[in-house]
C-alpha cells in the first residue's frame, strides 16, 4: 500500500501508531533530561568555571581585544592560544562588557538553545515527515550525547555553524538569497574552513550568490579587525601566525584530528602521539592528494552541475540539504582539521539521508533499501559522535595521548574520516540512483509526490 509520508511517521489513525509515537517522544524527553544533568554534573566539577575551558579561552581574547589589544600575541598565553578570526572575540567581547559575570552562563544557556535550534530547523524547515515526537527524539539524541556535553561546557560555536548553515539554506530555498548570504557570511568567518559550502553555490552554478558569499565574508572578516584598529598589522600577521602553528605537523598530528590529513601525519610522520610506520612526511600530501580527488569526484558524480532537478518542493529541498551535507561530510573526511565535535556541522547529511529512506518507502521506491543501508553507514559514522559515553576505540581520548598509538590503532584513530569516506562514496551512488529514477519519472510525467 503506497502511503504519503505524513501518514507513515506522523499519523493519528491508528491506535498502535499513537503508542509508538508517545513512547518516542517519552524516551527523547528523557533522553534529554538526562542529557541536561550530564551537563550540570560536568559544570559542577569545575568550582573555578571558565577556567580550563575553551570559553575561558575565547573570553581572555575577547578582554584582550577590548582593550585594543592584539590577542594573538602568543606572550599572553599558556598552553593555548586563540586561533579563531577575531569576529568570535568581538562578540564575546561586547556580551562580557553588556551583562558581566553573568555573561558565562547567558553564553552556555545560549550553546544549548542554538543546539536545539539547530536539530530542530534542519528537520523542521526540510521535511513535514517526521512529527514533533521524532523531534523530541531527535534533540534528546543530540543532547545526551557526551560530545554534545564537552562541546556546551566547553562554550563551543558548533552547534553556532550547524544553525546558520541549514538556515541560511533554507532562506536560500525561499528565495531570500540576501538574508542568506549574511548568515553564511557569518558562518564562514566564524569557521573559515565552512567556507567549502562555496561549492555547493558554484556546482550550481550560481555565481552571484556564491560570490556575494565571499565577498560578504570579506567585509565581515576585514571589519571584525577594526576593534584593534591601532594595532591592526601586528594582529592580521598574529592570526596567520596562529593558524601556521595549528597546521604544523606536532598540532595536526593530535589524535582527535581524524581526518586522513590526521591519520597520514600519524602513519608517515615523527609526532608526539604516534609511532609511525615510516617516517616520510613527504607521504602525507602524496596520499593525500588522491583522497581529495576521490572526495572532489564523488560530489562532482552525486551533483550535476547546474539547476536542480525538477521535483516536489519539499523533496527538492531535501535533496539540497543532502547535497551540502554531502560536501561537508566529504570535507571533514580529508581535513587538514576534523575534531570530533566538528562532526555536528555535517549532521545534514544524516538528516536527509533519513528523510529521503522514509519517503523512498513511502513511494515504495526501488532505491528503498539502499537508503536503509546509507542511514546505517552515517549512524555508524556518527556513533561516536552521537554517543551518551565515551567508548573504548575512542583513541582521541585526551587522557590518552601520553602513551603513543602504534599498529592498528593509528588506523583506528582515524575512524572518523574513513567512516565518513565510505558513508559519503555510497551516498553519492545512491544519489545517483536516485536522481536516475526520478528523471525517468519526470520523463514521463509522474514524479513521485
Amino acid at each position: 500500500m503506497n502511503m504519503s509520508p505524513s501518514k507513515m511517521l506522523g499519523s493519528q489513525d491508528y491506535p498502535l501508531k499513537k503508542v509508538f509515537l508517545s513512547a518516542i517522544a517519552f524516551v527523547g524527553l528523557l533522553l534529554f533530561i538526562v542529557g541536561i544533568y550530564g551537563i550540570i554534573r560536568r559544570f559542577l566539577q569545575n568550582t573555578e568555571f571558565p577556567l580550563w575551558t575553551d570559553l575561558g579561552l575565547y573570553l581572555k581574547a575577547a578582554r584582550i581585544v577590548a582593550e585594543g589589544e592584539n590577542p594573538y600575541d602568543l606572550s599572553k598565553y599558556g598552553f593555548d592560544l586563540y586561533v579563531y578570526p577575531p569576529l568570535l572575540a568581538d562578540v564575546i567581547a561586547v556580551m562580557d562588557i553588556a551583562f558581566g559575570s553573568w555573561f558565562v552562563w547567558i553564553w552556555v544557556v545560549l550553546c544549548f538553545i542554538i543546539m536545539m535550534a539547530s536539530i530542530i530547523v534542519m528537520f523542521r524547515n526540510f521535511s513535514t515527515q517526521f512529527s514533533w515526537h521524532f523531534l523530541t527524539f531527535f534533540v534528546g539524541l543530540v543532547a545526551v550525547s557526551h560530545i554534545t556535553r564537552v562541546d556546551i561546557y566547553h562554550g563551543q560555536i558548533n552547534f553556532l555553524l550547524l544553525l546558520l548553515l541549514v538556515l541560511g539554506l533554507s532562506y536560500y530555498l525561499d528565495g531570500r538569497k540576501k538574508l542568506s548570504t549574511v548568515l553564511w557570511a557569518f558562518m564562514i568567518v566564524l569557521k573559515p574552513f565552512m567556507g567549502v559550502m562555496v561549492f555547493f553555490l558554484l556546482r550550481r552554478r550560481d555565481w552571484w550568490t556564491a560570490g556575494f558569499v565571499v565577498g560578504a565574508s570579506a567585509v565581515i572578516f576585514a571589519l571584525s579587525f577594526m576593534p584593534m584598529v591601532e594595532n591592526l598589522w601586528s594582529t592580521f600577521f598574529g592570526w596567520l601566525e596562529a593558524t601556521r602553528i595549528y597546521a604544523q605537523y606536532d598540532q595536526a598530528a593530535k589524535p582527535d584530528n581524524q581526518s586522513f590529513n590526521g591519520l597520514f601525519i600519524r602513519l608517515f610522520s615523527e609526532n608526539p602521539f604516534s609511532v609511525p610506520y615510516v617516517n616520510n612526511p613527504r607521504l602525507v600530501n602524496v596520499l593525500l592528494l588522491p583522497v581529495v580527488g576521490v572526495a572532489v569526484w564523488a560530489y562532482l558524480y552525486a551533483v550535476p552541475a547546474g539547476t536542480p532537478l525538477r521535483e516536489p518542493p519539499e523533496q527538492s529541498r531535501q535533496r539540497s540539504l543532502l547535497e551540502l551535507g554531502l560536501l561537508i561530510a566529504l570535507s571533514l573526511s580529508c581535513g587538514p582539521l576534523s575534531l570530533g565535535d566538528h562532526l555536528f556541522v555535517a549532521l545534514p547529511v544524516l538528516a536527509a539521508s533519513l528523510m529521503f529512506t522514509a519517503r523512498s518507502f513511502a513511494n515504495n521506491s526501488p532505491n528503498r533499501f539502499l537508503w536503509v543501508t546509507v542511514c546505517i553507514a552515517w549512524g555508524l559514522a556518527f556513533i561516536v559522535l552521537l554517543s551518551p559515553v565515551r567508548l573504548p576505540f575512542e583513541v582521541g581520548n585526551p587522557d590518552t595521548w601520553g602513551t603513543k598509538a602504534e599498529g592498528l590503532w593509528i588506523f583506528i584513530s582515524g575512524r572518523h574520516g574513513i567512516a565518513m569516506m565510505v558513508a559519503s562514496l555510497l551516498t553519492a551512488y545512491v544519489i545517483r540512483r536516485d536522481r536516475s529514477e526520478n528523471h525517468g519519472h519526470a520523463h514521463q510525467g509522474a514524479v513521485p509526490a
